[in-house]
């Protein structure tokens, strides 16, 4: 689970994680994505989990906070002797920081035909979703 609480006057944003990840911010000014970690063990795992505080994060714009899972991470690609090798999160990184300063859905089609192309052909076994937040103002 992850919650992102926008504030519309420009305002930090509020993450608050339960085992999601990864969830990836892109700073424009910096040109560097970084990964930001779970707050928590997932829902469920403890009786009365208590999760929080959230953590905040300025967005500026150009900035992008990508909210991904990990079908994404953890798509393959066959290697030698039957070993896989997974796209991994320093590609998902790389591929975001390429993307970023596209529109919203062009980021997605871009990390997501990265992945793809990375897999060479074998088909993806888990789902795919990829939100995009883009900051577009200061």
């Amino acid at each position: 689970m992850v919650n992102v609480l926008l504030d519309p006057r420009g305002g930090p944003a509020a993450i608050l994680s339960a085992g999601h990840a990864p969830i990836v911010l892109y700073a424009r000014a910096s040109g560097i994505a970084q990964s930001i970690l779970p707050h928590g063990l997932p829902l469920a795992v403890l009786p009365d989990l208590e999760i929080g505080p959230a953590q905040t994060i300025e967005m500026l714009q150009g900035d992008v906070l990508a909210l991904v899972t990990d079908g994404i991470v953890e798509w393959s690609r066959a290697e030698e002797r039957g070993h896989r090798e997974e796209f991994g999160l320093h590609r998902l990184l790389e591929s975001l920081a390429r993307h970023a300063g596209k529109p919203a859905a062009a980021i997605i089609d871009g990390v997501v035909a990265d992945a793809s192309t990375f897999a060479g052909g074998v088909p993806q076994q888990d789902d795919l979703t990829l939100v995009i937040l883009k900051a577009t103002g200061t």
